[in-house]
């Protein structure tokens, strides 16, 4: 007999793959790509999270968790071990440096406004802050990045103005690849922290929804407004009360912390995976 559980299951995971199947089809990302990328994730987690004593899991074990084949187990670790694969940047930098620029008090004048930088004079350049943020790119091609996108304005005499607080991708794609990096990804880090079989009711982090299947159809477009203005002036004092707990820190040991409308901590963010 089915399970009635295992058909909800099906269900639900058929409905959240449909929107993912759709901007992934756009862009001509097929199900041999999407399939592979699974593989390569169910082996991963199945090995680093389901070992002995922090050993890796053996390849019969990870076969029989992920329903793969030992084969395909050992093809997906020796491929990976040989392509020597570059991991995606967990941090988005251009969006680091706009966020460094709008909430570091070095940055931003007596009123709290960003200031003008120059290139690179003594502190407080915009090489200065392109350095602080940690990016493995140089302040030349982040300054001509930003500028691309009409994020930032260089004058005449070379100063830089930030134009707006957020990094918005012009290209469809890379916002398709930031939209799963920096929305769908800390989402499922949230489920997959509560949905643990350790944690107690107590513990949950914060996932919320709030909506409502009954607002008349003139009233979108001026709740969309009205909605998208309360979220923006509410993540920007998020925005600053995370700068300012980060600017407090001394540790090296740091992890991810952010919100939607749900908590996320990404111990992973400095490894990669």
């Amino acid at each position: 007999m089915t399970d009635p559980e295992s058909n909800v299951l099906h269900a639900v995971l058929v409905a959240a793959m449909r929107p993912i199947a759709t901007m992934l089809l756009k862009f001509g990302v097929g199900y041999r790509e999407f399939s592979g990328a699974c593989k390569i994730a169910f082996v991963e987690v199945a090995g680093e999270k389901f070992g002995v004593q922090g050993r890796l899991a053996s390849i019969s074990r990870v076969a029989l968790m992920t329903g793969l084949s030992r084969k395909e187990v050992r093809n997906v670790r020796e491929s990976r071990a040989s392509l020597a694969v570059v991991e995606s940047e967990l941090t988005h930098f251009p969006a680091e440096v706009l966020r460094l620029w709008f909430t570091d008090a070095r940055y931003r004048d007596p009123r709290g406004i960003p200031k003008p930088l120059l290139w690179d004079k003594d502190s407080g350049s915009f090489a200065e802050l392109v350095r602080n943020c940690g990016s493995t790119l140089s302040p030349v091609a982040m300054r001509d990045e930003l500028l691309r996108v009409g994020a930032i304005h260089q004058d005449a005499s070379g100063a830089l103005f930030p134009l707006r607080r957020y990094f918005i991708a012009d290209a469809a794609r890379d916002r398709l690849i930031e939209g799963i990096q920096f929305g769908i990804r800390p989402l499922a880090l949230t489920v997959a922290k509560n949905v643990s079989s350790s944690i107690g009711l107590g513990s949950l982090r914060f996932q919320r929804v709030v909506d409502s299947y009954s607002i008349p159809l003139e009233r979108r477009e001026a709740l969309e407004v009205e909605l998208t203005a309360r979220l923006r002036q509410f993540s920007e004092e998020l925005d600053d009360l995370l700068s300012e707990a980060g600017e407090l820190s001394k540790s090296e040991d740091n992890s991810a912390v952010g919100i939607g409308l749900f908590y996320f901590e990404d111990y992973d963010s400095q490894s990669g995976r």
